[in-house]
C-alpha cells in the first residue's frame, strides 16, 4: 500500500500496487482512476498529463521501466505530475 498524492487537486489516494506493476503502468491506471472520481475537478484535471511519479521525501524520479517491487516498499509516498 502507497499514498499517491496529485499537486493539482490536492487529494491523496492509498494505493494497492501489485509489485510486478511497472511505473509507467501505475501513473496510467492512477491518471485514469482520478479523472472517474473526480468530475467535478475536470476543469483543473484538463490538460493535466499525470506522466511522472517521484517520491515525496525526496522528490526523485521514478523511472518508468522499474517496477514496484524495484522502487516501492509499503508505506511510500509519492507525488503524481
Amino acid at each position: 500500500m502507497v499514498e499517491i498524492y496529485v499537486p493539482i487537486i490536492g487529494k491523496a489516494y492509498d494505493v494497492y500496487l501489485p509489485p510486478e506493476l511497472m511505473v509507467v503502468e501505475v501513473a496510467e491506471r492512477v491518471r485514469n482512476a482520478i479523472f472517474r472520481l473526480n468530475p467535478e475537478e475536470e476543469y483543473r484535471l484538463e490538460g493535466a498529463s499525470f506522466a511522472m511519479l517521484c517520491r515525496r521525501d525526496n522528490g526523485a524520479k521514478l523511472r518508468a521501466k522499474q517496477s514496484v517491487r524495484e522502487c516501492m516498499e509499503n508505506g511510500t509516498k509519492l507525488l503524481l505530475f
